[in-house]
């Protein structure tokens, strides 16, 4: 495996991504903007739900989940660069494994937390806050 890890390292692509500084810089910056959507609307999302800012008006928030997965594609596409420029450094330390497991927890309790507040909303102002879409904010947050 080791050695697996070490021929992706010292690939051409991956030669090219950590070589070339605007390359690693946008890589860098587009996790990061990633991140902020993806987490970001999802934190809010949540703490809406658990009854922060109840002026806000939960119906209009299910725009903004369309933009919380493309920050989350982008998220995954870059960490995927970022994985392919040090894939040694990462694979070898456990923290990855740990992120990898929450990033998926969290996907699933947005998945959810989306289909119990806004599956049935066709024609309603406020989705209906039941105890299960609380419990999925408090995982989600």
């Amino acid at each position: 495996m080791i050695e697996l890890l070490e021929v992706v390292e010292s690939s051409g692509f991956s030669m090219f991504l950590k070589e070339s500084s605007t390359i690693y810089v946008l890589t860098l910056a587009l996790h990061a903007i990633g991140l902020a959507f993806a987490v970001g609307i999802s934190i809010t999302a949540g703490l809406r739900v658990l009854g922060v800012a109840p002026g806000l008006p939960l119906a209009a928030m299910k725009a903004f989940f369309p933009l919380m997965y493309l920050g989350l594609w982008i998220t995954l596409l870059s960490g995927l660069f970022l994985t392919i420029m040090y894939p040694l450094d990462y694979f070898t330390d456990g923290t990855i494994y740990v992120k990898l497991v929450f990033v998926v927890v969290a996907v699933v309790m947005i998945k959810k937390l989306n289909a119990e507040l806004f599956s049935d909303m066709a024609d309603i102002d406020s989705p209906v806050i039941t105890r299960r879409a609380r419990l999925d904010s408090i995982l989600i947050i």
